[in-house]
């Protein structure tokens, strides 16, 4: 059970929620609103800080919190859910790696402990903020390589199942 102070909640968790949300829409061709981005990255947060609450065995919540994130980006971008759940699963792998890369580097660098991190909500905030750039850039490189910068870009959406 993880105790989650609000400002790591309107400072880290919902910024990473939209970050998350364009990284995975962005890989899956599906262009990012910014409207839909920022209520996914609220409903993001407010996900992770009930499931967090909740006495589940670790690791338990970060399914949890996958399946209700694809459930919200089924509803909000009216897509087909397999294409959902494969934009949650490979923006959470990206935020996986950004995690397991940066997070070590962070405390070593400051000289902290996790202990020391989960107790202070402030630092709990900046030591996330490499990982945070990560997705940030791998977000936008994904978008720009989709050409969804152009403003001559044009969307046809296409509803025929995969691999047809």
């Amino acid at each position: 059970m993880d105790k989650i102070p609000f400002s790591a909640i309107v400072l880290y968790a919902v910024p990473e929620g939209m970050l998350h949300g364009t990284l995975g829409l962005s890989l899956v061709a599906v262009r990012p609103r910014f409207k839909v981005i920022l209520a996914y990255g609220t409903l993001f947060a407010a996900t992770a800080y009930l499931v967090r609450q909740a006495p589940v065995f670790p690791g338990i919540h970060t399914l949890v919190i996958t399946v209700f994130n694809s459930l919200y980006l089924f509803a909000l971008n009216r897509m087909p859910y397999r294409k959902a759940l494969l934009a949650v699963i490979l923006a959470l792998a990206v935020l996986i790696f950004a995690e397991l890369l940066f997070t070590p580097v962070a405390l070593s660098f400051f000289a902290l402990s996790y202990e020391q991190v989960a107790a202070n909500p402030w630092l709990r905030v900046l030591v996330t903020l490499p990982q945070q750039m990560f997705l940030a850039l791998s977000a936008l490189v994904a978008y720009r390589m989709r050409g969804f910068h152009r403003s001559g870009y044009r969307h046809v959406r296409s509803y025929r199942p995969w691999g047809q």
